[in-house]
């Protein structure tokens, strides 16, 4: 932040302190320091005379993660002073959001602007769903997009593991290797989680098989949870081998 406040200060003894693109600029830098440059953002935004949908988008998503309410906020400013927003804006807007209604309320105005079908709108809206509990409404959105991606995929798996749906969140892992989709290691704790709750020892040596073929790098959460899965499936030798395999670096 102190680069922010010195490159600021520079541009007030010049003509271009109201100058929008540098105000917006300060802006865009606060983002990487957030929380602590959250007041900063709030302060040099107020300034800028006619924000535009990057600049909204631009605080949207410096506040979606640290101060939810906040980015909320300014999305129903942007609306009411028709600024449109874009594929770059609900992403954070449905991130910031932990209301099912008003989840609903976004995916209609989704729908209305025309990018429902946006991918990286329809990530974020299954994520949102998967958050509030609505697996009906996830796997509806799931089954309707036209294309998936890996984050597709994760979210989906999620929001089935989050919400207790172990069967139906191992059957999808199984579509996504009859596709070919390589998982990564957040999609694999999310399998191992499950197989823990259903305690199936012969799905966990499948499952350990798999992540030792996968080529994923073993770090101390993937090593630990393959740990506490044998345990958890009734299986203190199998923990043991998997402890004394990892290297020692790891603990």
């Amino acid at each position: 932040m102190n680069n922010v406040y010195k490159l600021h200060a520079r541009i007030l003894k010049t003509r271009l302190h109201n100058d929008p693109l540098f105000l917006q600029l300060l802006v865009q830098l606060c983002v990487p320091a957030a929380p602590q440059s959250l007041s900063y953002a709030r302060s040099l935004f107020a300034y800028i005379p006619s924000p535009d949908t990057f600049a909204y988008n631009t605080l949207i998503r410096a506040h979606a993660h640290f101060s939810p309410s906040h980015a909320l906020s300014f999305f129903s400013r942007m609306r009411h002073h028709d600024v449109s927003p874009d594929n770059f804006t609900f992403p954070f807007v449905l991130k910031a959001c932990s209301c099912l209604q008003l989840g609903q309320e976004l995916h209609s105005l989704i729908v209305k602007i025309g990018l429902d079908f946006d991918i990286y709108v329809q990530n974020s809206l299954m994520s949102l769903y998967g958050r509030c509990g609505s697996v009906e409404l996830a796997s509806k959105l799931y089954e309707e997009m036209l294309e998936r991606d890996l984050v597709s995929w994760s979210s989906m798996i999620a929001c089935f593991a989050n919400n207790g749906f172990d069967d139906e969140e191992l059957a999808l892992f199984q579509q996504m290797q009859l596709k070919g989709i390589k998982p990564d290691d957040v999609i694999m704790l999310s399998v191992i989680s499950a197989v823990s709750g259903l305690g199936a020892l012969e799905l966990g040596h499948w499952v350990d098989t798999f992540v030792r073929r996968s080529g994923l790098e073993l770090t101390v959460t993937l090593g630990t949870a393959l740990i506490d899965m044998f345990l958890r499936c009734g299986s203190v030798d199998q923990s043991i081998r998997v402890f004394d395999e990892f290297p020692g670096e790891m603990y």
